[in-house]
């Protein structure tokens, strides 16, 4: 299986261009979250359930700033355009909380939810009772690699602002915001396209094959590997299993300090 392929690789027995690229000087890393730096479950067992248990103490508890009801009108606007019925989701507070709840329980990838979910998790951030999950190698890694002068910017679905939430509020490193160079998320595009990493790579002003970047999810790999990046995939405990053939496509690490270059 997998990992006898992986002990065979690191034996040196792997394909010559399949092996781990070292990092370089002029290289950019481009990390994605869930999977990769955060084990899946962090997202799906603490951030959505919190979410989905504070949204209405949040909603009472801001229901007059700004903030609040520029979100409540866009949950509102929603509703509309998914056609429930007219009166059915209202500015109050029960209503929109069983409205939120419909669209978490459907993981809905709408802006509306996810602007408020942010919102949730902000506060719960603030307070203490969130913090970011990494897996135990991303501290390290982070601080080697700016030890190497080699900046590392974050790709990830999840909005810039809960990208800076989880990093800002580690469990493992408290702030890790100063070593991190840039934050992209689908504003720039989506991360199956391969035009995403071409505007990202434009807007670090790097060439494509300057960029390494990390993810467990096969095609957004093939989308980076088009645009002329390296793309390595991430094998972590909770990820879904990489086929044969995805795992002969590219590189492939379990954990990402054996991608750092040899320390002098």
């Amino acid at each position: 299986g997998l990992h006898r392929r992986l002990r065979e690789r690191s034996a040196g027995q792997g394909l010559r261009d399949m092996e781990v690229p070292r990092l370089q000087p002029g290289q950019v890393v481009l990390l994605d979250i869930e999977g990769t730096t955060t084990p899946i479950s962090f997202v799906h067992d603490v951030l959505f359930p919190f979410a989905r248990e504070h949204v209405k103490q949040h909603l009472l508890d801001t229901w007059d700033t700004e903030e609040t009801t520029q979100d409540v009108k866009d949950l509102l606007q929603q509703a509309r355009e998914d056609g429930e019925e007219e009166g059915q989701v209202t500015a109050q507070v029960d209503s929109l909380v069983q409205y939120i709840h419909r669209c978490m329980d459907g993981d809905r990838k709408v802006t509306a939810l996810k602007q408020l979910q942010g919102h949730v998790w902000r506060a719960g951030y603030h307070s203490g009772q969130l913090k970011g999950d990494l897996f135990p190698d991303v501290v390290p890694f982070l601080q080697g690699c700016a030890a190497a002068s080699i900046p590392v910017c974050i790709y990830s679905s999840g909005s810039v602002a809960a990208q800076k939430l989880l990093f800002g509020h580690s469990a493992q490193g408290g702030d890790l915001l100063p070593l991190l160079h840039a934050h992209f998320d689908t504003t720039v595009g989506g991360k199956r396209e391969a035009d995403s990493y071409r505007k990202i790579c434009a807007h670090l002003e790097v060439p494509p094959e300057a960029v390494i970047f990390l993810t467990d999810i096969f095609e957004e790999a093939e989308a980076a590997a088009q645009a002329g990046c390296l793309p390595v995939l991430s094998v972590r405990p909770g990820n879904a299993p990489l086929s044969e053939g995805q795992s002969n496509s590219f590189p492939f690490v379990e954990e990402f300090c054996c991608l750092l270059p040899p320390s002098s």
